[in-house]
């Protein structure tokens, strides 16, 4: 297994566990759909673990922040609190920018 840290977050290559008969989900959100695209990340933000995780995670890394013993760890840690808030604003974004127009009130 590969794992490199970048800004304090994880990313990991899983790769090494796909065998014969198993495809690696590799597709580039730029093929999917708009309409896709909005019904993931309204699963995503309707999630109940989803939201208690990335909170969780947010307030840790906000705690980090501000008793972090040193210049890298605060840094560190704000990137933390800026990728999470990222990936919900863009979840968000996705909705929004797929939703049917209203129409105005005459």
């Amino acid at each position: 297994m590969e794992a490199s840290i970048a800004g304090g977050l994880g990313y990991v290559d899983l790769s090494h566990g796909i065998g014969p008969g198993r495809q690696r989900a590799t597709r580039k959100h730029s093929a999917m759909t708009p309409k896709e695209r909005a019904s993931l990340a309204e699963q995503l933000l309707s999630n109940a673990l989803f939201g208690e995780l990335f909170d969780s995670i947010e307030k840790n890394s906000v705690e980090a922040m501000i008793f972090a013993p040193d210049d890298e760890t605060r840094a560190r840690s704000a990137m933390r609190v800026q990728a999470i808030r990222t990936l919900r604003s863009d979840c968000e974004a996705c909705l929004r920018s797929t939703r049917e127009p209203k129409a105005a009130p005459a």
